[in-house]
């Protein structure tokens, strides 16, 4: 608005070279902001490039640890209430489903902690903490510990899932 009032005021005539360097400089700003905008998707496609194969591995493994931790709430639960030979739910600890979480997990933070969130990295820090110190001290009983270690590992999984969302720029729900 003021810029129009000063051409008016000082009677500036517009002629053809003019009107071309103001398209040139407009166009060369549009290009600009593109430039920008695909070097920061291109990095983050690099960071998704990097991170994708640990995150859909650990994803993986994470989402059958959950399962397996809600199988073994469900035995501990009937075994708590006398009724396993009832309900007929049995319970085998997969040592091998656990080393790959533990694998995964180790990975994550020796090797790929510089480029991944920190409230993810806490979260897999924050695991299985005190839990194994309370169930040994008879604190708590065996099913409270899986109930615990099995809500814990179902926050991992949502931040996880978050995480893998806006790493890869996915945007659905």
């Amino acid at each position: 608005m003021i810029s129009f009032t000063l051409i008016t005021v000082f009677n500036v005539v517009f002629d053809l070279s003019i009107w071309t360097n103001m398209v040139i400089a407009f166009a060369t700003c549009l290009a600009t902001a593109i430039h920008i905008d695909s070097q920061i998707k291109l990095k983050k496609n690099r960071v998704w490039e990097v991170n994708k194969s640990i995150l859909l591995e650990l994803s993986n493994v994470l989402a059958q640890v959950v399962e397996d931790l809600k199988k073994a709430n469900d035995y501990y639960f009937d075994e708590m209430q006398g009724i396993e030979q009832e309900t007929g739910i049995t319970y085998d600890y997969p040592e091998s489903l656990y080393k790959q979480f533990s694998t995964n997990t180790f990975e994550v933070l020796n090797v790929y902690k510089p480029i991944m969130s920190p409230e993810l990295i806490k979260s897999i820090e924050h695991l299985n903490n005190d839990i194994t110190n309370s169930v040994n001290e008879g604190e708590i009983n065996t099913f409270e510990a899986y109930d615990k270690i099995l809500f814990e590992h179902e926050i991992l999984q949502v931040k996880l899932n978050n995480f893998i969302k806006k790493v890869a720029g996915i945007e659905y729900s």
